[in-house]
């Protein structure tokens, strides 16, 4: 039996960066046809032997429709991203990808741990609000504006530290049952949070007490990690 859909015709939509690029790179006048005509005649070898070459040496472009077929590679990468050398592209396009899976939080997970990068991050931030408190009495603006790089940490842990957490807390096998949970009170935490924010500024006139209050649920959340790992630890050693 084959229904409708796989007796109809498909067409795929193209996102990456070799079309991209391709497709922002405009070319004049005539320019296309003598672009055509180099990498067909004049140039026709080093079509081949490049994309041999750069396959080879990063073997992860395999997986990609424009580096794999020959006449994708002709097309997008030599004549559509012309004069930008293949090479080039090839390094733009797997720092892209390396980049978009890449934070400090996940970096400092690699070094250490997801729990330590975790404690870094936050005590970052803690160090941020302490000097926040500091540079609004003095307004001391070179202390302001450290603060506020080091605030920056507070969205990497949301963001990126408590789904690290939750696989090395539950495991690969366990992650998507917990993390639809954790992640659910996550939210509803960040919504409450952002409302007592704004109340405490009606009521007080100052961020003060903002900062002071983050800072005490930031030690809270410290205990916790630390409790909650020792804890996991301790049940690992006795079932092994």
């Amino acid at each position: 039996y084959v229904s409708r859909y796989q007796s109809s015709d498909k067409f795929y939509l193209s996102s990456n960066l070799e079309t991209v690029l391709a497709s922002l790179i405009k070319k004049k006048k005539n320019s296309e046809k003598i672009i055509s005509n180099i990498f067909d005649n004049t140039l026709y070898s080093f079509s081949n032997i490049s994309q041999k070459n750069i396959t080879r040496w990063i073997p992860e472009l395999n997986n990609k429709y424009v580096w794999h077929n020959e006449n994708m590679y002709k097309q997008v990468i030599l004549k559509g991203c012309y004069p930008i050398h293949p090479l080039t592209i090839s390094t733009l396009s797997t720092l892209s990808s390396y980049m978009q899976q890449r934070s400090t939080l996940t970096f400092l997970s690699d070094i250490f741990n997801p729990v330590k990068a975790c404690l870094i991050m936050i005590i970052a931030n803690i160090v941020s609000l302490l000097m926040f408190i500091l540079g609004m009495n003095s307004f001391h603006l070179p202390i302001l504006m450290i603060a506020a790089f080091l605030f920056g940490s507070v969205y990497s842990v949301g963001a990126v530290g408590i789904p690290l957490l939750t696989r090395y807390y539950f495991k690969a096998e366990n992650y998507s049952y917990a993390y639809s949970k954790i992640g659910f009170l996550t939210n509803v935490g960040s919504s409450l949070s952002l409302t007592l924010i704004g109340y405490l500024y009606d009521f007080t006139g100052t961020y003060q007490y903002v900062f002071l209050l983050a800072i005490i649920f930031h030690m809270i959340d410290i205990c916790l990690i630390i409790g909650i790992t020792l804890r996991n630890n301790k049940m690992y050693s006795i079932i092994k």
